[in-house]
């Protein structure tokens, strides 16, 4: 006897009650999971940052190696015949600065009657003055972008940036004929034989440049300006491709040399800001005791060397690729530091230096003491005080590698200090002579044939060392390059 199939199970109705307690549980689990995605997003996103950030350094310490390579500090085979030429002077501190550049006539040498002829034939070759405002700034650049020149950017007191073009005399030419340029333009030939011309003009400060430099690949100039704002220019067209506002006047700036995407630039108000160039984000802010006239960075790049206005010189280190943390001060002088120069070491038993100038009429030679760690900036140690007329004024100096190496600073007396920092030659001071005007800048080209100098009436002179050897074989003017 079949037993009757059992009758279906009709599905139970939910309460109201039920049915909100269900779906309030569906809504927290499907706000668990959007909390869950944004968690990702947010690790996503800074995965990506460090990633940006991670490639940002491995292109700058390219860009960096590329730059030491044609400075010659990773010498290349193309420039081995250089570093040959050059090795006998770089030891010769009796040799003076500059190698020569430039073919001299008997009559040329006649007519200097100095009884130190390593002095003697480093001459005054060309004088220019664009405004009668003072130029305050010098920097040469592009020096292995262009076989027939390098570039000579200025910034002056009236708020005017120039940069020239200065082409290369034919001594010069013959020291680099084996090594690459990265264009292969053919050689331009000056206008009117001239050894100098204007290769483009920036409009747009309204007061006066406090700074300038090039950015690591030398296609745009930097400038900072007592109107308040720190300006990035196209090197080739003049044009302004950005402007950073500041709330009082920019004194000085840089940029980090493992982000060439971030700067640091202080102001009046003793405040070091670095700033996203991409984004225009500010970064980091950092107080300082007393406003930052002089930035510089050591050559491992982890370390800035700031100079004061109260004469102190502050060391900060890069704590990532986008922040500086303060690491010790060191207090130098009584009267503001208005320029530093960093010298790399040249040997392993020496130490590399700074050149800082200061408003105390003094050059102070200073020792860079690294380790232990090693490779960690520990400690400044005076090497030596030279004195320079100096006690107001933003005065500046550079250094020479020719001859056993030469600091080369301005002055107020009107007269360019040189003088060797090889121990055999006691700090002697040399001094060039020519402006009517106190000297506000130097600078030296990588090359060291050419020194520009730059006064307080807007005189600029650029100085070459004559060769006098061929006299016999023939003559040649010095505008006949």
């Amino acid at each position: 006897m079949c037993e009757p199939s059992p009758e279906p199970l009709s599905p139970r109705v939910l309460t109201l009650e039920e049915t909100a307690d269900r779906l309030i549980e569906a809504e927290r689990q499907l706000m668990q999971q959007q909390d869950s995605i944004m968690t990702l997003e947010a690790q996503l996103g800074e995965r990506n940052r460090q990633l940006n950030d991670a490639q940002a350094v491995i292109e700058a310490l390219q860009a960096r190696i590329s730059v030491k390579q044609e400075q010659h500090e990773l010498p290349t085979e193309a420039d081995s015949n250089i570093d040959t030429r050059r090795e006998g002077a770089l030891n010769a501190p009796t040799d003076g600065p500059l190698q020569a550049s430039l073919k001299g006539t008997e009559g040329m040498r006649a007519a200097d009657r100095r009884t130190d002829t390593a002095w003697a034939d480093i001459r005054p070759v060309q004088e220019l003055q664009e405004t009668e405002s003072a130029v305050t700034c010098l920097s040469f650049g592009q020096e292995r972008h262009h076989r027939g020149y390098v570039l000579l950017a200025t910034g002056a007191k009236d708020g005017s940036v120039t940069v020239y073009r200065c082409y290369r005399t034919e001594m010069e030419l013959s020291i680099l004929k084996d090594v690459p340029f990265r264009t292969n333009e053919a050689q331009p030939v000056p206008q009117e034989h001239s050894n100098i011309a204007i290769h483009s003009r920036m409009t747009g400060h309204q007061r006066a440049v406090t700074s300038l430099f090039f950015n690591l690949l030398e296609d745009q100039v930097v400038t900072t300006s007592i109107d308040k704002s720190v300006r990035f220019w196209n090197v080739d067209t003049g044009e302004m491709l950005k402007v950073f506002p500041d709330s009082s006047p920019a004194l000085v700036a840089a940029f980090l040399p493992f982000n060439p995407s971030v700067f640091v630039a202080a102001n009046a108000n003793a405040v070091l800001r670095l700033v996203n160039v991409q984004n225009g984000l500010v970064v980091q802010k950092l107080k300082v005791e007393s406003e930052v006239r002089a930035l510089k960075f050591d050559d491992t790049g982890l370390f800035c060397l700031a100079g004061t206005k109260n004469g102190a010189i502050h060391v900060l280190e890069t704590s990532d690729s986008n922040t500086l943390k303060f690491k010790f001060k060191y207090h130098l002088s009584r009267g503001a530091v208005t320029w530093i120069t960093f010298v790399g070491s040249n040997s392993p038993d020496s130490n590399p230096c700074l050149l800082v100038n200061s408003c105390d009429s003094h050059i102070t030679i200073i020792d860079c003491i690294y380790g232990p760690p090693q490779g960690v900036l520990t400690n400044l140690f005076v090497r030596q005080r030279v004195k320079v007329a100096h006690s107001l004024l933003p005065l500046r100096n550079c250094f020479s590698v020719y001859g056993g190496g030469f600091l080369i600073s301005a002055s107020e007396d009107r007269d360019i200090y040189i003088c060797s920092l090889a121990k055999s030659a006691n700090y002697k001071m040399h001094y060039l002579k020519h402006h009517n005007a106190p000297v506000l800048a130097v600078a030296v080209n990588a090359l060291d044939t050419l020194i520009a100098s730059a006064d307080s009436i807007g005189n600029i002179v650029l100085w070459r060392r004559l060769d006098f050897s061929h006299t016999g074989e023939g003559r040649r003017d010095v505008a006949g390059w």
